[in-house]
């Protein structure tokens, strides 16, 4: 009930709850290089229409088929350490108010200001010139649907922040000597720099397992402003990108399959091999925020199916349970034996006193069985919340996942809550 009446008090607003979220990453990012990744989804809210009494915030979702709203969301890695999560560097959310495109903003005489592809540049900028200020690096990482020439020019900054987003259009460019060409022909052209292996898990039906031997190419281009473009005076005539291309070799592409390939833009400038792996690395951890949605719906906190009888409720739930899957995805990425990150700078002193006392009843006689970490590491709260979520403890056994972690902190906080009141009544 107390939950409900927080939701509905007129002065939590989104921005409120919008400054808390990002200050912890803001503090969190200082000096650090960071990858920022950005990516779209939608919650469905059809299942419970006819609850919802307040509609403001709603309406139609990504399908234009079902009641809900739209979240651009931009989570935070560390560059180096790739499965450490920083935090939420901004969100976005937003709704069709109408399931035809053609009565939506897509007209050629409307700025990008005007159209829904504005949510992979406006919370992009601000989260880049509010949250990221003090980061020392900050790259960008995008899917094709960024593939926009208004983001490309505008949200790279000179030496502090870049993009790398998944090519889209096979656009026609000029080469660093003038010649005009079109990408997908002249990058096939330009010579192999290397050669880099990949495990395919097979998990997708389409796709066999198998190690793919993959192609590395890298050419610089110039693309033209297009005459589209409203405001021109905003952005350059032409912008120098970088592009990566990998594709699978023949002798490791299975009968009936397409090989793999994959095309990036990128800011950074690259001259070598190494560097073209790395960028290819920092975009395959675009699935930490896919398995943050994943979190956030079904799976984990399961957003969709609140009884919240309004749109703007909904919307500040969400972005309660974005903080709480921070600390979930701190916790996942600090499974490796004596992370780095210190245990005090998670919990409390009390939680960390509980920790302990839980600690002892979870370790068993062996030593397979004992928590390996030392108790100053965030490594030793993250075995004991993933044994609270149902995992063994056994190296054999798979690693622990998003959904174990937040399962096992929920089980935590409710013993703490246990905790609290017991030393209180002893105090007494």
């Amino acid at each position: 009930m107390a939950a409900y009446r927080y939701l509905k008090n007129g002065k939590v607003t989104e921005t409120y709850l919008m400054e808390n979220l990002t200050m912890c990453c803001k503090h969190r990012i200082k000096g650090k290089k960071v990858l920022v990744l950005c990516d779209t989804t939608d919650y469905n809210l059809n299942s419970h229409r006819n609850r919802i009494k307040d509609m403001r915030g709603l309406g139609w979702s990504g399908d234009n088929t079902t009641t809900g709203f739209m979240h651009q969301g931009l989570l935070v890695h560390d560059r180096e350490e790739k499965a450490k999560c920083y935090g939420w560097a901004g969100s976005y959310f937003y709704y069709r108010d109408s399931p035809e495109k053609h009565v939506r903003s897509y007209r050629s005489n409307t700025s990008i200001e005007g159209k829904e592809s504005f949510k992979w540049l406006g919370p992009s900028l601000q989260s880049r010139d509010r949250v990221l200020e003090q980061a020392e690096h900050s790259l960008f990482v995008m899917d094709r649907e960024a593939d926009i020439y208004e983001v490309m020019s505008l949200l790279p900054k000179a030496n502090t922040s870049d993009v790398l987003i998944r090519i889209q259009q096979n656009r026609r460019l000029k080469t660093l000597d003038g010649k005009s060409v079109k990408l997908y022909e002249d990058i096939e052209e330009q010579p192999t720099i290397g050669i880099v292996k990949i495990k395919i898990a097979g998990e997708d039906k389409k796709k066999k397992k198998r190690i793919a031997k993959l192609e590395v190419k890298i050419s610089s281009y110039y693309i033209s402003r297009s005459n589209f473009i409203i405001d021109k005076s905003k952005y350059p005539k032409e912008l120098k990108m970088q592009v990566i291309q990998v594709r699978e070799h023949p002798e490791t592409v299975p009968l009936g399959e397409e090989p793999i390939i994959w095309r990036l833009w990128t800011s950074e400038h690259i001259e070598y091999f190494d560097e073209a792996i790395e960028l290819l690395e920092c975009y395959t951890t675009r699935w930490y925020i896919e398995e943050a949605f994943r979190l956030l719906k079904t799976e984990g906190f399961d957003l969709e199916s609140t009884e919240l009888e309004s749109g703007t409720g909904i919307r500040k739930l969400l972005l309660i349970a974005m903080e709480a899957s921070v600390k979930i995805m701190q916790l996942k990425s600090a499974r490796a034996v004596n992370s780095k990150e210190k245990i005090i700078d998670y919990f409390t002193e009390d939680e960390i006193e509980l920790l302990e006392q839980i600690n002892d009843y979870l370790q068993g006689d062996t030593e397979r069985l004992k928590n390996p970490n030392s108790k100053n590491s965030l490594s030793f709260a993250s075995w004991i919340i993933a044994r609270l979520g149902g995992w063994k403890g056994y190296e054999s056994q798979r690693p622990p996942g998003t959904i174990t972690f937040k399962k096992g902190l929920e089980r935590f906080e409710l013993a703490y809550l246990g905790f609290v009141v017991g030393k209180d009544m002893c105090k007494r």
